[in-house]
């Protein structure tokens, strides 16, 4: 059975930064079609009725979320787009019902949230909430950097915010009907970190995993009510590592077995960069030390698991790559295939 995917892009107008994949059972990529209607779509995410796709135009400022409408063979119509109220809009989360989407801004430091329509198209920015804040690291963490949002996958309407310039995530709890946020509580990193992105454990919501970008680790997180406490941590970096890296996305398998992280390596070694795979102890869900797997194509800067593959999306290696994973170790097996995709950034299943 064949699964699709959608490959948002660093790209211009008028070139594809949107590419339709289509991978086969054995791991084989084809590309179906692109679009090539939006400036730098770094981010994707997808309306839970399957038939609206969503981006961002990642820009300095002047900005947008575009909403888009997902034809039977794969091509992508418009369905309008919005505003966004900061710079370099870099992240889209989607509540559980579609109706609700959040957009975070990481120049600015702020979140935008946005409603929806049943079919998917945006209807109105609803507020935007304004981080304060800042960390140690000044080069990047001088002010506030909304970097991620995600909804909680059981309370409705419960959303979560990583801001990585204040090493916080921020909960906060909207009215379905207003729009309007309350904060609520939060969870607080180690002074830089730099918290990036999120994972839930895929059967308890309890269970939180947080990437830290600068950090190059990934921490597991008891969210009790409003509040997070911090459980473990481990690296995302191999053990003789050494300069700059910047970890980036983390993922769990569909039965919580394994975790996954990758890293972009910015010390003139490329071949450090890598994707960390974490066993999850099955009493506890806390990941065991990592192994790690090369091979990956310069900055591998999101994930995806789907069945028996992982895909990667290498920026500056402008790849696409699928590989097949061992049941047992979680590691990869073989190479499967590779797309050229220019500036490959994010990695959408539909």
């Amino acid at each position: 059975m064949k699964q699709r995917f959608y490959i948002g892009a660093y790209a211009g107008i008028g070139e594809p930064g949107i590419t339709c994949v289509q991978m086969d059972d054995d791991g084989t990529l084809r590309r179906a079609a692109d679009y090539r209607g939006l400036e730098n779509p770094s981010w994707l995410a997808g309306n839970p009725n399957g038939k609206c796709l969503y981006a961002v135009s990642e820009l300095p400022e002047g900005g947008e979320i575009k909403a888009l409408g997902i034809r039977d063979d794969g091509t992508l119509v418009e369905m309008g787009s919005l505003p966004v109220s900061g710079g370099a809009a870099c992240h889209i989360g989607v509540s559980r019902k579609g109706d609700l989407l959040a957009v975070s801004n990481y120049m600015s430091g702020v979140v935008d949230l946005y409603r929806a329509d049943a079919d998917g198209a945006l209807r109105e920015r609803l507020s935007s909430l304004a981080h304060e804040g800042s960390g140690p690291n000044r080069a990047r963490q001088e002010g506030p950097h909304a970097h991620f949002a995600i909804f909680h996958p059981t309370l409705e309407n419960r959303m979560l915010c990583v801001d990585l310039g204040s090493d916080k995530v921020r909960i906060y709890d909207i009215d379905g009907e207003t729009g309007k946020a309350a904060g609520t509580g939060g969870i607080i990193f180690p002074p830089g970190s730099g918290p990036r992105h999120l994972a839930f454990h895929p059967y308890r919501p309890e269970l939180l995993y947080a990437v830290c970008e600068l950090g190059m680790c990934v921490y597991t997180v008891r969210l009790c009510g409003t509040e997070g406490t911090i459980l473990d941590q481990k690296p995302c970096a191999p053990e003789h590592f050494r300069g700059a890296g910047a970890a980036a996305a983390v993922k769990t398998d569909a039965e919580g077995r394994f975790l996954y992280t990758s890293l972009r390596a910015y010390n003139g070694r490329s071949e450090e960069d890598c994707v960390a795979c974490f066993r999850l102890d099955p009493a506890t869900g806390i990941p065991e030390n990592p192994s790690f797997f090369r091979g990956i194509a310069p900055e591998p800067r999101d994930i995806a698991l789907s069945g028996r593959y992982l895909l990667a999306a290498c920026q500056s290696g402008g790849k696409l790559l699928s590989f097949e994973l061992d049941g047992e170790s979680g590691l990869p097996m073989r190479a499967a295939d590779s797309l050229d995709i220019p500036g490959a950034s994010c990695i959408c299943a539909i």
